[in-house]
């Protein structure tokens, strides 16, 4: 059992995949009837684009006849998961989407930062206020 999440959506498991809600669980089977159709291609689920490397610093580690140097990562690598990825049949373009609620101003800024850092958009699919799940 997952616990409930801050905005409200249910983590849910659909044919042994884990999905952040039942949003996501029903836009990911909507696009796999689309690749089915020939609309689209390579669909992908939560792909990882890093946005910051990791930073790697020397230190010097004390030894009882020497010092040495070693390599320790200071600040993690830092990650945006996009939840699907996947390329239009039609035009060849890839698609990187997320499906939210609501655009948080964290999403916003990483959404930024992927701008930047791959010169690419990221499509935001909101949930239609005419769904009931």
């Amino acid at each position: 059992m997952y616990r409930r999440n801050k905005y409200g959506n249910k983590p849910v498991v659909v044919d042994g995949i884990r999905y952040d809600s039942t949003g996501e669980a029903k836009r990911f089977a909507f696009l796999q009837i689309m690749e089915r159709a020939g609309e689209l291609k390579d669909l992908r689920y939560h792909v990882k684009y890093e946005l910051v490397p990791a930073i790697v610093e020397d230190v010097v580690v004390h030894l009882k006849t020497k010092d040495k140097i070693k390599k320790q990562v200071v600040q993690k690598a830092r990650y945006y998961e996009a939840d699907f990825v996947y390329t239009v049949t039609s035009t060849g373009e890839e698609v990187v989407e997320d499906f939210k609620g609501q655009a948080t101003e964290l999403f916003l800024f990483k959404a930024a930062l992927f701008r930047y850092m791959y010169g690419k958009s990221i499509t935001l699919v909101k949930k239609p206020n005419e769904w009931r799940f």
